[in-house]
C-alpha cells in the first residue's frame, strides 16, 4: 500500500480550507495512478514530505505529482 504524508509547518499558518483542498488533490491525482493508496495533509513543527510502499520509480512519480500540485494553482479555493 502507498502511504503519502505531506506535512505543513505551523509556522506558516496555512488555513484549514487550503489543507483540505490540498489533501483532496493530491488524492484525487495520486489515487488515479495507484488506487491502493493512502494520502494524509497535515500541520507539524516541520515541513516534510514522506513517500513509503512503493517502488523508487513509484516514489519518483508521486513527488513529481506533489511537486506539480503545488506549482499549480488550479486546486486552490477561491
Amino acid at each position: 500500500m502507498l502511504r503519502v504524508d505531506v506535512l505543513l509547518s505551523k509556522d506558516d499558518k496555512v488555513p484549514q480550507k487550503i489543507i483540505d483542498a490540498l489533501q483532496m488533490e493530491l488524492e484525487k491525482q495520486i489515487q488515479a495512478m495507484r488506487v491502493d493508496s493512502i494520502v494524509r495533509v497535515r500541520v507539524s513543527s516541520s515541513k516534510n514530505i514522506e513517500v513509503s510502499g512503493c517502488t523508487k520509480e513509484d516514489k519518483e512519480t508521486v513527488l513529481a505529482i506533489i511537486e506539480n500540485v503545488f506549482m499549480s494553482e488550479d486546486w486552490l479555493p477561491e
